[in-house]
């Protein structure tokens, strides 16, 4: 379109995206220099204040279960201020809230000066329930919000000053070998991270508590991910090289008229025998 329409311009607008990918794809300039820059980026700055982030030492192996932790460690450790949480689904929303209200009423039991009220929002909730998020809770109670990643850029809840993230989000994947679409749960971009964090400072100062290590986060060394791929799929490993040495995992194979592997991700040979020394073992080719 762009080669016959040279007035053809493109808006592409999102809290979330990463803007330095779609910058560097629909960039035509080869020139080097920044003023011969074919598409530019746009921020629009909101008001916010400080966040401080907190992140887990270790790997969390069950995200919905460290949610509820979390969330009555700063019920019962931190200051006034509401709490919001992010999951990936409607299940796991229903499941935290059923928790969080045993958890509620057993407090209630020992005299808890400040109660609970545990709300859950998702967008399959009735229109009466889901306005039940933006009503001011009485000072004896603090407000708990077990929420989807609709609470993430779609609204803004007053009051909220802990915010807890669990890294996953539910996304629409197409699968070949049934030809349908599905949700996926996959790990969150840092931009939709950083807007989960933002979600704590929209009144005051607030805190967000990162279900995931700082390193997860800032991936300056890829290799990590990679071997966490490589940790879940080794056994599906693919020898490609003339070396005789495995240089792919891949996740499942798709069969049409052909064999397909899908979503193929590039490894070491030298990863699978750190990784799974009983599967295989280093051998020198001559």
């Amino acid at each position: 379109i762009q080669k016959k329409r040279r007035d053809l311009r493109v808006i592409v607008a999102s809290a979330t995206l990463d803007a330095k990918k779609f910058h560097e794809f629909f960039n035509l300039n080869e020139s080097g220099d920044p003023n011969k820059d074919t598409c530019g980026i746009l921020t629009v700055e909101g008001r916010t204040f400080p966040v401080d982030i907190f992140y887990t030492v270790s790997p969390v192996p069950d995200y919905v279960k460290a949610t509820v932790e979390t969330v009555m460690k700063i019920h019962e450790m931190e200051d006034d201020g509401d709490v919001l949480a992010f999951l990936t689904g409607q299940e796991e929303v229903e499941k935290v809230v059923s928790l969080l209200q045993d958890h509620a009423r057993s407090l209630s039991r020992y005299g808890m000066k400040k109660h609970l009220r545990i709300l859950p929002m998702y967008s399959g909730l009735p229109y009466a329930d889901q306005m039940k998020v933006f009503e001011r809770a009485p000072s004896t109670v603090r407000k708990i919000v077990v929420a989807t990643n609709i609470a993430e850029t779609s609204i803004t809840i007053n009051g909220i000053m802990f915010v807890i993230d669990c890294a996953f989000v539910k996304l629409r994947a197409y699968n070949p070998r049934t030809a349908i679409e599905s949700l996926v749960v996959t790990p969150i971009s840092k931009a939709s991270a950083s807007q989960r964090a933002g979600r704590s400072g929209r009144n005051r100062p607030g805190k967000c508590f990162r279900l995931y290590t700082v390193l997860f986060f800032y991936t300056g060394d890829p290799d990590v991910i990679l071997k966490c791929i490589v940790s879940g799929f080794f056994a599906n490993a693919a020898r490609i090289h003339h070396s005789g040495s495995y240089r792919v995992v891949f996740n499942e194979v798709v069969q049409t008229s052909k064999y397909y592997m899908r979503d193929v991700t590039a490894v070491e040979s030298s990863w699978l025998v750190e990784l799974a020394p009983h599967f295989y073992k280093q051998a020198k080719v001559c």
